[in-house]
């Protein structure tokens, strides 16, 4: 679960062995709703820098392991290089990453995403994350949750997901448009849909 954001129900399918339209799913949710100032997410302490640029990554965030192998990063208001972040592709047993208020990503620095086999959920809250970031995760095979919370995407780099197990989605924030969300349908795998943008109403 996000540590920001509303909480979400999950869904009552565990996978997708045969994508089917988007129009014979079984339970779809849509929340359109309005946010208070500052978005879903709560006020948290500024970034702050690494101070040493060959800090780990493992240093900046909280790590949860099981049998030894990390499965689960979390990395909240730091500043990582990508040559830092180039380690995630290290950990092949990771299955959730969130970031949040990180500074220093681009699009590129997200390449490694797609090179780890069992990564299931992936939360960016407040990171400038893009429709070109989104492309670096069209090779993931295991992508089935995913948070695009106060990003840069407008939503069109979504369609880079259309052959990911993509179950849930929600979008939070201003930067999505009516336009970019339209490649929603090619998401075949959708079972729940969240969208919290405050100046998209359901008739767009």
């Amino acid at each position: 679960m996000s540590p920001t954001g509303p909480s979400r129900t999950d869904s009552a399918a565990t996978g997708c062995t045969c994508c089917s339209p988007l129009p014979g799913i079984n339970a779809l949710t849509l929340l359109a709703a309005s946010l208070l100032a500052g978005g879903c997410a709560p006020d948290s302490p500024g970034v702050r820098t690494n101070p040493s640029a060959q800090q780990s990554l493992l240093e900046a965030a909280d790590v949860e392991r099981r049998n030894g192998a990390i499965i689960s990063l979390s990395i909240t208001a730091k500043a990582v290089t990508g040559e830092q972040f180039a380690e995630v592709a290290r950990h092949s047993a990771l299955r959730r990453l969130t970031l949040q208020e990180v500074k220093g990503l681009d699009a590129q620095s997200l390449a490694p995403l797609g090179k780890l086999p069992q990564l299931q959920v992936l939360h960016c809250i407040r990171v400038p994350v893009d429709d070109s970031a989104l492309e670096q995760l069209s090779a993931d095979q295991t992508l089935s949750d995913l948070l695009l919370a106060h990003t840069q995407a407008t939503g069109s780099g979504l369609c880079h997901l259309s052959e990911a197990p993509l179950e849930r989605l929600a979008l939070h924030g201003a930067s999505f448009t009516a336009e970019g969300l339209a490649c929603l349908p090619q998401l075949a795998c959708l079972r729940e849909l969240e969208i919290a943008c405050p100046h998209l109403t359901l008739a767009e």
